[in-house]
């Protein structure tokens, strides 16, 4: 794997060729070295996504979170949380996931709008009662919604997720 200075520096030669090769209208160049710039950007895309996927892992053992709590961890924090609210983000994070997935996220539940409002009350009782005083109303309705969607996008219902790959 090429370190991040080397893939910049071919990078950046590799575009002069591309310039060089346009200049002399040489296709069958060009589309080689297209392939090649191509070829590394894909590498270097996975190299960066496994880069982070390692940090959010690491994050989250030392969160003492699961990945799928700490997502939903991440749209309930805020900025400058004392220690003692952070506990209590995370408390009512693993709280409401277990709950949810226990009782509200069934077979077909984004299906049926009995099930959504179920599933969205169920997310303001828990925000409601766990989090800490210092969010406001407008912040609990936009923690609210944003929970919500975040529900509503990775859970399938029967508990099938898209945090069941990557478990």
């Amino acid at each position: 794997m090429n370190s991040g200075k080397n893939v910049t520096e071919e990078a950046t030669l590799k575009w002069s060729e591309l310039k060089n090769s346009l200049q002399e209208a040489d296709q069958k160049e060009l589309i080689n070295l297209l392939h090649d710039l191509y070829k590394d950007s894909a590498d270097n895309h996975r190299f960066i996504t496994a880069r982070y996927a390692k940090k959010e892992d690491e994050r989250a053992i030392m969160e003492n979170l699961t990945e799928e709590e700490l997502s939903l961890f991440d749209k309930l924090k805020k900025p400058d949380l004392t220690e003692k609210e952070k506990s209590q983000v995370k408390k009512v994070t693993k709280e409401l996931l277990s709950k949810l997935k226990a009782e509200k996220l069934v077979l077909d539940w984004r299906k049926k709008q009995q099930a959504m409002a179920a599933v969205k009350k169920e997310i303001e009782d828990e925000l409601d009662k766990g989090l800490p005083e210092s969010y406001n109303p407008k912040a609990y309705e936009e923690k609210c919604d944003i929970v919500f969607q975040h529900i509503y996008d990775s859970y399938v219902g029967d508990n099938h997720s898209i945090y069941e790959a990557t478990a």
